[in-house]
Formats: structure tokens, sequence, C-alpha cells
């Protein structure tokens, strides 16, 4: 099997250090670096990557900007996660909105990178990718807009199926109300409703016989779903 070839783009040398650590151990990859925009856009012209790491703040060419050139001129789409400070939460949206596939926030565990880099290239080569499989069979139907359990749909409004279907695409991301309300609501007021979103799933899942809690609250943060619960595909 050949070696996956990830770009990582970061214009501090120790964090470029850091990132080149934490995923040698995920698989067999072969990494680039790049310390800038301008030569990172010329490594994408002369090679094709599997996987960017792209660094949101950056002087000069921004991260964001990167991402905005490469879904103009990358016609397979190199699957891209984003690493972010904390309290980037608007440039994460944005970046989302770009095309990004998921995002980290400094500072994290190695293992977190590893799982969220291994989820994005599952997503992205799974030819059921429009299907999310939970282990005891619940199945969420991206390209239908359903959820079903043992044949039968769930009766999910709108908006409780796309926050369920976005912490699904990105099972162990811990999500903030304000930030599920902004990426899949467009609006961060509706933040004030998420929990009431998140209890009507938890209520439809238990009424339709499914008796696994996959949505965790996490104190003072907010919500995930969980990882283990997520067949892998």
């Amino acid at each position: 099997m050949s070696k996956k070839k990830v770009l990582i783009i970061d214009d501090e040398s120790e964090m470029r250090k850091l990132l080149r650590i934490c995923i040698k151990p995920t698989s067999k990859f072969t990494i680039d670096t790049a310390s800038s925009g301008e030569k990172a856009m010329k490594m994408v012209t002369e090679a094709k990557y599997d996987l960017i790491l792209l660094d949101i703040m950056m002087p000069g060419m921004s991260g964001l900007e990167i991402l905005h050139q490469l879904r103009k001129k990358e016609k397979n789409q190199v699957p891209v996660i984003l690493i972010s400070a904390i309290g980037d939460k608007e440039r994460i949206v944005e970046g989302i909105n770009l095309g990004a596939d998921d995002y980290v926030v400094k500072p994290f565990e190695p293992k977190d990178l590893q799982t969220c880099i291994l989820s994005v290239l599952r997503r992205r080569t799974s030819v059921r990718e429009n299907v999310i499989i939970f282990a005891d069979g619940l199945k969420i139907s991206i390209e239908k807009q359903q959820v079903t359990y043992q044949n039968k749909q769930l009766p999910l409004t709108n908006k409780e199926f796309v926050v369920f279907k976005r912490m699904s695409q990105y099972p162990g991301q811990v999500y903030t109300k304000e930030l599920l309300a902004q990426l899949e609501l467009s609006d961060e007021s509706e933040s004030i409703k998420i929990e009431s979103y998140i209890k009507n799933i938890r209520t439809k899942l238990k009424d339709s016989g499914f008796k696994t809690n996959v949505i965790k609250k996490v104190e003072e943060i907010g919500y995930q779903v969980i990882k283990e619960d997520i067949e892998s595909k």
C-alpha cells in the first residue's frame, strides 16, 4: 500500500515539529511542511496530497486565505484539518464554511489529532460516506436527511436532524452550543435552543427503542457524540 502524503502548513517551526511527531504514529505517512502560504500553494501545484494540516493564524497569507485558494484550485478537494487557537470560534466557522473537513484546537492531545486525522480520511475514502451507522444499527442518511432505527424513521425536525448529523459526522469532537448554532443553523442566537434540540433527539431515540445514549454532555463546554458508538467503515 502506498504511503499517504501529508502537508503541514504552519509558520512556527516548533509547531511544525510537534505536528510531525504527533501524526507519525497514526499511519504510514510521508510528511512535507511549509512555513508560509505562498510556499504551500507552490507545493500543492507540484505534488498531490492526501491531507493538509493548516494553521489558521499566519502572517502574510492566512490559513483561511490558503483554504479559499485550495478550494478554488483543487479539483480533488484535498481534506483539510484546521489547527486553531482557543478563541478562534468565528474563524473556525468561516473555515468550515469554506470547506475545511474538521478542526483541532491548540493545545491538543496527540491522540485527539490522530483520531481526527483517521476520522477525516475514513470519511473521505468511504464509499458509504453519505450514511453514518451506529454500532447498534441506528442510521443517519445524509442524502435522504433522515434518521432510522430498525427500518423506522425517527420524527426529527430539520433543526434536530442537522445538529445530530453534525455531531455524528465528527464523533468525539466537543461542540459548544454557540458553535453548533453557527455551523448548522447559521444563527448564534439559536444557541439557547440547542439544549432543547438535543433533549428532543435523546427522547426520540429512546422512544424508538434505541437504548444507547450516544450524545454526551461535556460539563461547562458542550456536547459530543461518543466515537466508540460509530461503526468503523
